[in-house]
């Protein structure tokens, strides 16, 4: 049986985390560029961006209590190129 995945919205209280995560993924990605992305400038971005009314959102996806993964959402407006509006059915 697989294990259950729970999915739950991240809180001001897990900035820390929040910000290591998304250390680690830019880490991954952009390692030897990595410099360009001190940790402590994540977790102070985090911490405002998880207030409620930021417009922006992480939830912590977790197994038996350990957070294995996270997804970040945020609102934004749509931009489509004039000649591709109403294009879409």
């Amino acid at each position: 049986m697989k294990p259950e995945i729970r999915i739950e919205m991240a809180k001001p209280a897990d900035s820390e985390m929040v910000g290591d995560l998304v250390y680690s993924l830019l880490h991954e990605l952009f390692s030897e560029q990595s410099h360009l992305f001190p940790i402590e400038k994540l977790k102070k971005a985090a911490a405002e961006l998880l207030l409620p009314g930021s417009g922006v959102w992480s939830f912590l996806a977790m197994i038996e209590n350990e957070v294995v993964g996270m997804i970040n959402l945020n609102e934004c407006s749509a931009v489509i190129p004039p000649k591709n509006r109403g294009a879409q059915k």
